[in-house]
């Protein structure tokens, strides 16, 4: 039944999967802070996704952040709400954790979420970077895997530079991505302060993109131990 129930694209058992995650997995105990971005956001946030439940089946305490108000990618992978979230919290409106939410991810393993937000303005990338900076290693004190889902745009901009660890994931398409195209996304990385860890290959059809209607009315869900932890950490 919870396979069932589970988002289509989220299949952790799928080889493909587990090889990314080998590829980023630190040594036990270590912090993964990892940005995840690509030619299609909603690829990025499948990616990342499958990540973070490959890293709670190893029992890692996770979180997902969706920094894409444009299209909350996340929210569309994980069928989630989209808000409150993180554009929310930039102003001022909702805490950390007020805005996280849980994503069932197998039979009995969850992930943290904070989904996009709702509204976009471009804005608000330098301000996510900022709020990154100041929160990231307060959010390493309960969580040992932070995955990042941004969009070009952001990742372009310097946010991965912006985070204690700089490491980026770059999500292609097999048969889409021009070479050259690759090329300069991976110098646009370095550019801004990142550091292009790997590339992950999409060989199948682009993912249907969740209704906006859909990730709006989606079920609010319960935190995490690790994020009320956090709300005992913020004096809440």
């Amino acid at each position: 039944m919870a396979d069932r129930a589970a988002p289509p694209h989220i299949d952790p058992a799928n080889d493909a999967h587990q090889l990314v995650w080998l590829f980023v997995a630190p040594p036990a105990s270590s912090l993964l802070l990892l940005t995840i971005t690509g030619d299609s956001s909603l690829i990025a946030a499948i990616i990342a996704a499958n990540v973070g439940a490959l890293a709670a089946e190893e029992a890692r305490n996770v979180i997902v952040i969706d920094t894409d108000s444009a299209s909350s990618p996340v929210s569309s992978a994980l069928r989630l709400r989209r808000e409150p979230g993180l554009r929310e919290i930039l102003e001022g409106r909702v805490s950390w954790p007020e805005a996280t939410q849980q994503a069932i991810i197998g039979r009995d393993r969850v992930i943290d979420v904070v989904a996009s937000g709702a509204g976009y303005s471009v804005t608000d990338i330098g301000r996510i970077s900022d709020l990154l900076r100041r929160d990231a290693a307060r959010m390493a004190r309960h969580y040992d895997t932070i995955l990042i889902s941004a969009s070009r745009d952001a990742t372009f901009s310097g946010l991965p530079g912006a985070l204690p660890m700089h490491d980026v994931l770059y999500c292609a398409r097999l048969g889409v991505t021009r070479h050259e195209d690759l090329k300069k996304a991976l110098q646009s990385i370095r550019l801004a302060g990142g550091n292009p860890l790997g590339i992950v290959l999409w060989d199948d059809v682009e993912p249907a993109q969740m209704p906006t209607n859909g990730v709006s009315g989606a079920p609010v869900t319960h935190r995490t131990a690790e994020m009320e932890a956090l709300v005992g950490s913020r004096g809440r």
